[in-house]
């Protein structure tokens, strides 16, 4: 754990209120990030995502991170279904969740791909950044949605958010049947321009009609915002 890291979790304790934006004055813990605090995080994206969530969509927040989607997913649903491997975000994102009496949210502590089983987890970055890969220093497990649709652990979803830092086709790969059948509103990261052509071009061939959000974005990461 970076000394960054360790800082983050031992002031942990320590609880403020958001100060503006769409989660105004909702409780969040301060080592989470300044631009939480401020309100100021991902704004474009947040905008975009209440115009198009609707009251009692069904949410899938797939890369759930603290929490900050799931939390603005529950002030109009009680039907959100959160996933995210990696222990130290979870515990961000369940005291969040509890801090504001956050009904209807289910956290699981699975990656989403396109097979089951376990994976290598890498949490030697960001806590924004983790990611399946080879080499990772943590197992989790993967687990594909389409299954759990078939098989009703999850319900048909109205909304899905995917932000997990390029695993983005392998995620859409295991959502297909999904996708194709009940026809979502996504929200996508994408994070290289190889991956943002590739999801591109699997949403013109299931005929989503497409929005990029902020393409000039200094990050390197680009937003698509999907609509049936």
């Amino acid at each position: 754990m970076s000394v960054k890291h360790f800082f983050k979790q031992l002031f942990s304790g320590i609880v403020v209120r958001i100060q503006d934006g769409p989660l105004q004055g909702k409780k969040w813990i301060a080592t989470s990030g300044s631009k939480f605090i401020k309100g100021r995080f991902e704004t474009y994206k947040a905008k975009a995502f209440l115009e198009h969530f609707k009251e009692d969509d069904v949410f899938f927040d797939i890369g759930a991170h603290f929490g900050y989607f799931s939390l603005l997913a529950s002030q109009k649903s009680d039907h959100i279904f959160s996933f995210e491997p990696r222990p130290a975000n979870r515990k961000f994102f369940e005291k969040h969740m509890k801090l504001n009496n956050t009904q209807g949210v289910q956290l699981f502590p699975y990656a989403i791909g396109d097979k089951t089983g376990t994976v290598r987890f890498n949490t030697q970055t960001g806590s924004a950044t983790g990611h399946v890969s080879d080499y990772g220093n943590l197992e989790v497990e993967m687990i594909h949605i389409d299954q759990w649709v078939q098989n009703k652990k999850l319900p048909k979803p109205d909304f899905i958010k995917i932000d997990v830092e390029g695993g983005e086709i392998e995620v859409i790969k295991g959502c297909q049947e999904t996708i194709s059948t009940y026809r979502p509103k996504m929200l996508i990261a994408t994070h290289s321009d190889e991956l943002h052509r590739s999801v591109l071009q699997f949403l013109k061939g299931e005929n989503y009609k497409i929005e990029v959000l902020e393409p000039e974005s200094e990050t390197g990461d680009t937003e698509i915002m999907a609509l049936p």
